[in-house]
């Protein structure tokens, strides 16, 4: 409704805003459907023994070079993994959720300086994750190699977000990437270190 001596452009401004609002929740709440689907689907089949095949068997060979030992092939056919991709799509089920209900106005205010903080704590957990999943495919069940990768992960997602916060509403040549390549640091130290 327009207020007495608004500009109908400040009018035409604020519906737009407002359509905006609601389609953004939309938005979100259909991500965070099918992200939640997809978990509740993942953790179903793996119960019901459709994915209960042996993790080995997708087990990702390069060429010839590298094969599973028996531990490790033991290990990996013991250990669902399919839990882990399912945890990674509820976490970003959940994400999308707080989005799109509770937590949209704080997601709104922090857009409007050009920060999203809770993208960043659900990636501190979902890509290591990732990372997990793709590293236990290639054969490797070594704890301190997975450690490094879940910790080269949520470095690599922090030094992203300090970027982020740091850059905020700044002009695009005032912005600077110094913390993308500082994330880089660790990944180029324990390359380092396992050659």
């Amino acid at each position: 409704r327009r207020v007495r001596g608004e500009s109908p452009s400040l009018v035409v401004n604020k519906k737009r805003h407002h359509i905006m609002e609601i389609s953004n929740k939309v938005r979100h709440l259909i991500f965070a459907l099918i992200h939640l689907a997809n978990c509740a689907l993942v953790i179903g089949l793996t119960h019901v023994g459709t994915l209960r095949s042996p993790t080995s068997s997708l087990y990702l060979t390069y060429g010839t070079a590298l094969h599973l030992n028996p531990t490790s092939q033991q290990f990996l056919d013991s250990f669902q993994i399919y839990i882990l991709t399912a945890i990674v799509a509820g976490l970003a089920g959940m994400y999308h959720l707080w989005c799109g209900t509770v937590g949209n106005s704080f997601y709104e205010r922090m857009l409007k300086r050009s920060e999203n903080p809770l993208r960043w704590v659900e990636g501190c957990f979902s890509i290591p994750i990732m990372g997990l999943v793709v590293t236990m495919l290639a054969g490797v069940i070594e704890f301190f190699t997975l450690f490094f990768v879940v910790l080269i992960a949520m470095s690599g997602v922090f030094f992203i977000m300090i970027m982020e916060r740091i850059n905020g509403n700044r002009e695009v040549i005032e912005k600077t990437f110094l913390p993308f390549f500082l994330s880089l640091v660790p990944l180029a130290a324990v390359s380092t270190c396992t050659l």
